[in-house]
């Protein structure tokens, strides 16, 4: 979390959207975040490092980000219960006169509850899948993208 957390806190400063204030409000929202974006990351490692690897490291480094954004996002859905809803303002998207669209995370029930969901039928998903494709001969196919 607090890597994510340094991430944050570079690229809000670097664009000039949030204060520190913000920053220490969005401590508790960091999880939220690392909690959508990990599994985008297991995907570009995937994708990066498969001739690099072998397939049982990605398959465990893949199952174990997968796992820590499940993880994450049960501790988030903990931490809207103690919190309640909030806005996170990533960046003003499309501006056009009166009109602007943003950015943004809503940390709700609904947005929690979907994230922590498909983050678990995911997991368990992907899980699934490396143990199935184990013993196949054709297991690569798994990994091309």
């Amino acid at each position: 979390a607090a890597i994510g957390l340094a991430i944050l806190t570079i690229f809000f400063k670097k664009s000039n959207s949030i204060s520190v204030d913000s920053i220490n409000r969005l401590k508790d929202k960091a999880l939220f975040f690392l909690s959508i974006f990990i599994p985008l990351i297991s995907y570009l490692f995937c994708v990066i490092f498969k001739s690099y690897l072998s397939g049982k490291q990605i398959s465990l480094i893949s199952c174990s980000l997968l796992s820590i954004a499940t993880i994450l996002s049960l501790i988030s859905f903990y931490f809207f219960h103690i919190n309640g809803d909030s806005v996170v303002l990533i960046s003003n998207w499309i501006s056009s006169g009166s009109f602007s669209v943003d950015w943004s995370l809503n940390f709700n029930l609904l947005s929690c509850s979907m994230v922590l969901m498909v983050n678990f039928v995911s997991t368990l998903i992907h899980i699934y899948s490396v143990g199935y494709m184990n013993k196949d001969p054709k297991e690569a196919l798994l990994w091309d993208i």
